[in-house]
C-alpha cells in the first residue's frame, strides 16, 4: 500500500485535540512566528498522512512556504515513554521525503534540541536556530 496524504479539498484533518500544548506553543512562539512573517502559513495539526506500514501521522506543526514547500514539525518535552512517536515520525519522513522534516524536543534546563531533515534545506534562520541553542 503506498502512501498518501489527502488531497486539497478532501475532508478536513480535524486536530487530535483542540489546541497546543504549552511545549508546542513554545516552539510556535520560538520557531515558528518568525516563518509566518516571513510569508509561510503555520498551522497545528494541518493534515493526516497514510503510511505504508498501514498506520497515520499528523505532525504538530505545518508550514506551508509561498513556493510550495513543505515543513512537518514534531514538537516532544523531555518526557518521551516510547519510541512509537519516534517510529512514525521517521516512518513518515521516509514516506515523503521531498518535505523537510523538524524534530523538536525540549530538554533539561529549558534547552531545545533540534533536528531537521530533507532535500530541500528548511527556511528556518540560522539566527533562530542559535537563539535555541546558546
Amino acid at each position: 500500500m503506498p502512501a498518501t496524504a489527502k488531497p486539497e479539498g478532501a475532508e478536513k484533518s480535524k486536530p487530535s485535540r483542540p489546541g497546543p500544548n504549552k511545549t508546542e506553543q513554545e516552539y510556535r512562539r520560538l520557531y515558528l512566528d518568525a516563518s509566518e512573517r516571513d510569508g509561510s502559513v503555520v498551522r497545528f495539526q494541518p493534515f493526516r498522512v497514510y503510511l505504508s506500514n498501514g498506520h497515520s501521522y499528523r505532525p504538530d506543526w505545518g508550514v506551508f512556504w509561498p513556493n510550495g514547500a513543505i515543513e512537518c514539525h514534531e514538537v516532544k518535552g523531555g518526557h518521551i515513554r516510547s519510541r512509537d512517536s519516534r517510529i512514525l515520525f521517521d516512518t513518515a519522513r521516509a514516506n515523503f521525503p521531498w518535505w523537510s522534516w523538524v524534530w523538536a524536543q525540549k530538554q533539561a534546563g529549558g534547552v531545545w534540541k533540534v533536528q531537521m531533515f530533507g532535500e530541500r534545506e528548511s527556511q528556518m534562520s540560522t539566527t533562530r536556530r542559535k537563539a535555541a541553542h546558546p
